[in-house]
């Protein structure tokens, strides 16, 4: 009678399990809590979302990262994971990054999560996404989560990322060139690096190719092309290229020499409290007459409410640039959820 009764207990323990089991299964993918009103939108996520019971992966991509950005749909954790990893596990490259952010930034993620985090992240680098290339760069750069330091395999990395076009990579492996870090040290080629991230807009990579036309570093010695780049990076309100531009009109390096506008942009540096160019700014006070300090007060006042000059950059000029102009690393691959192919008009 006794083991009856533990034979029954122990039927009714496995039945119970398996209807959590099952019960668990369900809540995670079960129709989404859609909160917008737009009826393009709903039913953008509900088609999405019958595709994704079907097990296409870019649609569970497509409501994994709705759930995370809450783009549509009540935000939870939970079910994010849970269709991100079913993306991921089909080799989706944006779910597999994606995954790693959440699993990364989780609070009081455990040590089981870290790991699972860092595979996800390796498998999108593998499967050649430029964001996890790059996030896993700086792993190897900074010695971050345990993982030793190894300049090589940085190095690789960026340039595997530089090579799809993110301006940060090609920053940093601009720099990697230049200094000789895991590399072979090669002037030439940190230019070449440095030039295709300036042209994407990036300000210190402006800065380096400024610097190396100014001395002839890697290429031949030109300061109209320098003072091209010291331009745009002083319009984009880096204090250091706007006190460059200062000493380019006062020499007459590269442009013709103007010293109202040296004196109007050493004005503009020192207001971001440049040391040489408040005392470039202070000594043109006492040189220059009432006429031509009017005029540059009067480009100073122009150029502060233009758009360029814009907002600070805030750069450090030893420093390494981590975040690229279009797609921060800190954020998913895809913030701006878009319905899989086949998906709304």
């Amino acid at each position: 009678m006794k083991n009856r009764r533990r034979g029954l207990w122990a039927a009714g323990l496995c039945f119970f399990l398996l209807a959590v089991l099952i019960n668990t299964g369900c809540a995670a993918s079960r129709a989404p809590d859609i909160t917008t009103t737009n009826k393009q939108k709903r039913s953008e996520i509900m088609k999405a979302y019958d595709q994704a019971l079907k097990g296409e992966a870019e649609a569970q991509k497509f409501i994994g990262t709705a759930y995370v950005t809450g783009n549509g749909v009540t935000r939870n954790t939970a079910r994010a994971r849970t269709w991100l990893e079913r993306a991921a596990k089909q080799g989706n490259t944006a779910a597999q990054y994606n995954l790693y952010v959440l699993l990364a930034k989780e609070p009081g993620a455990s040590p089981a999560d870290a790991a699972e985090a860092a595979k996800w992240l390796r498998a999108a680098a593998e499967s050649n996404s430029m964001l996890a290339q790059f996030r896993l760069a700086e792993i190897y750069r900074r010695g971050e989560s345990g993982t030793p330091r190894d300049m090589k395999k940085a190095a690789v990395l960026y340039e595997a990322a530089a090579a799809q076009g993110y301006a940060a990579a090609q920053y940093n492996i601009g720099r990697f060139y230049e200094d000789g870090i895991g590399v072979a040290q090669d002037a030439s080629t940190a230019l070449s690096w440095y030039l295709k991230s300036a042209l994407q807009g990036q300000v210190p990579a402006q800065l380096k190719v400024g610097s190396f036309f100014k001395i002839g570093r890697g290429v031949e010695q030109d300061d109209a092309i320098a003072f091209h780049w010291f331009e745009r990076a002083a319009k984009a309100n880096s204090a250091l290229a706007q006190y460059n531009l200062s000493v380019f009109y006062a020499r007459g390096d590269g442009v013709a020499k103007d010293l109202v506008q040296s004196y109007a942009w050493s004005q503009l540096a020192a207001r971001q409290g440049d040391a040489m160019a408040i005392r470039k700014a202070d000594a043109y006070r006492q040189v220059l007459s009432p006429e031509q300090l009017a005029r540059a007060d009067a480009l100073t006042r122009q150029w502060s409410t233009q758009d360029a000059p814009g907002s600070s950059h805030a750069h450090r000029e030893n420093s390494y640039f981590d975040i690229g102009s279009s797609k921060p690393i800190s954020g998913l691959e895809a913030v701006e959820s878009v319905a899989p192919r086949g998906h709304g008009q």
